[in-house]
């Protein structure tokens, strides 16, 4: 038999964390790291595709994808 998870109603905490992290990434994409870097903690880890990890928004934003053409 399946088991069935319900979802967690949204809370004002949940609501106020989605926006903290909506900031983050908009700051993220422009990018912007400096006001990015006003959303993390010491302890953030990204992980990019290929397992390319970095700790600051700073080093995203640096990130150059190689692109080959054959």
């Amino acid at each position: 038999m399946a088991q069935v998870h319900a979802l967690a109603a949204a809370t004002d905490e949940t609501a106020q964390a989605a926006g903290i992290v909506e900031r983050f990434l908009v700051a993220s994409m422009v990018p912007d790291p400096q006001t990015a870097a006003r959303y993390i903690s010491d302890e953030l880890k990204i992980t990019f595709t290929g397992g390319r990890k970095y700790r600051h928004p700073r080093e995203t934003a640096a990130f150059t994808p190689s692109v080959t053409n054959g």
